[in-house]
Order: structure tokens, then sequence, then C-alpha cells
């Protein structure tokens, strides 16, 4: 018995089910780390055999184009393992941050400030960096030498990016 050799489509839609309440397209096959879809497309014979993402591969068969050499294809319901493609856009590295910050989506809760395993300041250094920013002028690039924190960290604790809101005071 031979096997029907599906098309892109219905190969790619054997693996999608269909959330009705967030009308999100659930990848059900293959997954990497994070929850994105993936799938083999191409052929061993002629050596095009490849790795592809389910949403960017989605992303190109259902707009009908190929997606530029920079570009990332985002999601705007915020699921990795969703393909619909009224869900998916094309943007860029920055703005594929951008989207990450402003839903919320790059903290861990619980694991934030001196709290983070990772973290390298605590509340007692934060004050002294921004006394010594604001009251003494001190530089950036002599607090980062001072500090031997990078120069990216200290300025984003100098204009209140990261290290917010500042602690209770105790009484």
């Amino acid at each position: 018995m031979k096997l029907k050799k599906l098309n892109p489509y219905e190969r790619l839609m054997s693996f999608v089910v269909k959330d009705k309440l967030t009308e999100c397209w659930n990848w059900t096959g293959a997954k990497k780390k994070f929850g994105y879809g993936y799938l083999m497309i191409g052929s061993r014979i002629d050596n095009t055999r490849k790795t592809v993402s389910a949403h960017r591969y989605a992303y190109t068969i259902f707009n009908q184009i190929d997606i530029p050499k920079n570009a990332w294809v985002l999601h705007t319901c915020d699921n990795p393992s969703c393909i619909n493609p009224n869900h998916l856009y094309l943007g860029d590295r920055r703005q594929n941050t951008l989207d990450r910050e402003n839903r919320g989506r790059n903290k861990i809760p619980g694991l934030s400030g001196e709290n983070h395993p990772n973290a390298k300041l605590n509340w007692d250094i934060v004050e002294k960096i921004r006394s010594d920013y604001e009251v003494l002028k001190y530089k950036i690039c002599l607090l980062s030498y001072v500090y031997e924190i990078n120069r990216r960290t200290i300025s984003d604790v100098v204009n209140y990016k990261t290290w917010k809101p500042e602690p209770p005071k105790e009484d």
C-alpha cells in the first residue's frame, strides 16, 4: 500500500488542533524548549531536507511569500505553539523584545531584583549607584568601573529602567 504524499498545507494542518476559545491553531507536532513547533521539510533524495519553525512555515504558506532575511514572525496571541496566520505578523528582533517587555513576559514572578539568582546588585548598591550619579555627578563609565558592572546595567539603574519600584522604606 502506497502512502499518499501530502501537500505542504495538508502536512502543516495535520499537526494542528484549533482552540475555539482563543482561536489559536495549536501545533501538536514536535516542539522546542519554549514551546515553538518545528517540522522537517524537503527531501533527503535531493538534499533539500531541513528543519523549520512551524509558525514561520505557516506564515510562508498562508501569505505565499518568503520571509525577508532579518525578519521575525511574531505572535499577537503570546502562544508560541500557535500557527494561526491571523495571529502572526512580521517584525524584527527589537520589536519582539519590546512586545515581550510590554506584555510582561520577560520577568519570572518572584525572581526580580536581588531575589534573582543571577543578581549582581542589591537595593543598597542600587541606592549608592543612584546617589553617586545624581549627587556626586559620577559618569556612567566611572560607575561601571567602580562597581564592576556593565555600563548598560548602570545606565538602566540610574535611569530607573530597572530596579523599580524603589524598596519600601522601613519605619
